[in-house]
């Protein structure tokens, strides 16, 4: 390899290497165009609904939540003027937008001492909407599913939380990761790969904000038995990391300059002849 062509390796190496440094999310809708972009911070007054559960280690139950975005992430936050963040089911703004997202789980509990439930996570679901009719309601869990689909993955099995029922009241958490399967690259690029999500479940005198339960979840009407919670929520979303760029980056370089070595042994030893 000549000294040119090893110079131009290296150069080309380090231009992924720093491609994949620079690699972000960016997001796009009727205000923001292709702006660097993390996930989305669900309003606290978001709803879950849990059905089957019992106190009881390796019964299983189910748990659905709907959440609308109160903010855009950055990694920190946008200020959004259209973002429609008042869940009536009446537009707040014209030419505004929301974002929804209808996520469901099934669980399974581990152990529960003192009023205190552990519980992992058998799979998942979770879809993201962008929605330009503005149309989600939060007293009856409609218009979460409609729109535009934005994002939508699987969780897998993990360990994700605990429930603390205390009196009447309980307060939980959650934090779990997973996949991304569908990424809707009009307004979302590159391709998504992996998603954090993390929330809080309250009920009872740890409901904040006048916090009150929906009268149905989209059609569904809870029975006895059944759980109904505030939910807060967070979730993250990444792209391929760029550390595989950067190795290839470094190999790249690798061969670059090493190329140069056996060229010059052979130049050695003809002058020695």
């Amino acid at each position: 390899m000549t000294s040119s062509h090893a110079i131009r390796t290296a150069v080309l190496a380090l231009a992924v290497c720093a491609s994949g440094a620079s690699t972000a999310a960016t997001i796009t809708n009727v205000e923001l165009s292709a702006v660097r972009w993390t996930g989305f911070d669900w309003d606290s007054n978001g709803s879950a609904l849990i059905t089957g559960f019992q106190p009881v280690p390796g019964s299983a139950f189910d748990l659905e939540l709907y959440a609308w975005a109160g903010v855009i992430k950055n990694g920190i936050t946008y200020t959004t003027a259209l973002l429609d963040q008042n869940p009536d089911g009446i537009p707040d703004h014209a030419g505004g937008y929301e974002y929804t997202l209808y996520a469901k789980l099934r669980e399974s509990v581990i152990a529960c001492v003192s009023g205190v439930c552990t519980f992992s996570i058998i799979g998942g679901s979770y879809e993201v909407w962008y929605d330009l009719a503005q149309n989600a309601n939060r007293v009856t869990s409609t218009g979460f599913r409609d729109g535009i689909p934005l994002i939508s993955g699987l969780f897998g099995t993990q360990t994700v939380g605990s429930l603390a029922f205390i009196g009447g009241s309980a307060f939980g958490v959650t934090a779990l990761t997973g996949g991304v399967d569908f990424t809707n690259t009009a307004w979302i690029q590159p391709e998504l790969t992996t998603t954090s999500f993390s929330t809080t479940l309250q009920s009872g005198e740890f409901h904040t904000n006048g916090w009150t339960p929906p009268l149905s979840f989209d059609g569904y009407t809870p029975v006895a038995g059944d759980l109904t919670f505030q939910a807060d929520a967070n979730q993250s979303f990444a792209v391929d990391e760029p550390g595989a760029l950067a190795l290839v980056g470094a190999s790249m370089i690798g061969i670059g300059l090493f190329g140069r070595r056996p060229r010059r042994r052979v130049q050695a030893l003809s002058s020695r002849i």
